[in-house]
């Protein structure tokens, strides 16, 4: 995504990737423009194809139905096929608008896995105890965790998941089971195991700050945590930008086994995982 040379425009392309690795920057797959305010990503009709909700440069004017699908049309087996097919969403009543820069996400909460990230979500946020304007620093930076708890996976496979008329567990044969009372807890407290958090400076020998602001942009731009499986392991790990000094460096710290010592354990060594920087060989 970039800014257009049409004012309130994003110009979108996507890169395909190479069957000997990385990406065809010689060939990208052009991509009907947004506004400003970019596109959520999301799985509209459950196809496990990744479509995008927001609003057209044609769009915006009508105060009916601001907001579009690009509707993912890939099929591989066919020459030139487009990538996105726009449609207007079967919403019903007042629609909102996108703001820019927004924070919104399509998001499997209860796990009937009816998102584009499904499954179980916890939730990961930055907390500061202040930001400077200039800089865009934190001070007393956190990383907090909020697991979310709903039904777990039964334990045998010719569970049904009901005892007494009452859901009690996932089957094994449909995970994507809703559970609407799903629920977190974020209270910070030894007894509550869905919740905890870590100061960032204790993974950077307490010398390093969180960038939580880019100050380059005006108004300044909120700086989220990024998380993916760096090491493909299973479990996410975290890209962040620090400061150390006048330098703003991106460092990746990765999800581990909770031992003693660990930051994002307990002292006695347990939790549920903890976190390591990522070293430069």
């Amino acid at each position: 995504m970039s800014d257009s040379r049409i004012s309130g425009q994003l110009d979108m392309v996507v890169y395909p990737s190479s069957l000997t690795g990385g990406f065809d920057v010689k060939n990208p797959l052009s991509v009907a423009s947004s506004t400003t305010s970019q596109p959520i990503p999301m799985d509209a009709d459950g196809d496990m194809k990744i479509d995008l909700l927001g609003i057209t440069p044609a769009s915006k004017s009508d105060p009916k139905a601001p907001f579009q699908l690009w509707k993912n049309v890939w099929n591989a087996s066919q020459p030139n096929s487009p990538l996105f097919r726009m449609a207007t969403p079967a919403f019903h009543g007042p629609q909102c608008v996108l703001a820019n820069p927004h924070s919104n996400a399509i998001v499997d909460l209860n796990g009937d896995c009816l998102a584009d990230r499904d499954g179980t979500i916890d939730m990961v946020f930055t907390t500061c105890s202040s930001v400077s304007s200039s800089s865009g620093l934190g001070s007393e930076c956190f990383i907090n965790i909020a697991y979310n708890h709903q039904l777990g996976l039964c334990s045998l496979s010719t569970d049904s998941g009901y005892k007494k008329g009452a859901r009690t567990c996932r089957p094994h044969s449909d995970l994507c089971t809703s559970d609407p009372n799903f629920k977190f807890n974020l209270t910070d407290s030894p007894d509550n195991d869905l919740f905890f958090r870590f100061p960032v400076s204790a993974l950077f020998s307490g010398s390093g700050s969180l960038l939580v602001l880019d100050t380059t942009n005006t108004p300044s731009l909120p700086l989220p945590l990024h998380l993916g499986d760096a090491n493909l392991d299973g479990f996410p790990d975290i890209l962040m930008i620090v400061g150390f000094g006048g330098d703003r460096v991106p460092s990746l710290i990765y999800s581990t086994p909770c031992a003693v010592g660990v930051v994002g354990c307990w002292a006695d060594g347990s939790g549920r995982r903890g976190w390591t920087a990522a070293r430069s060989e």
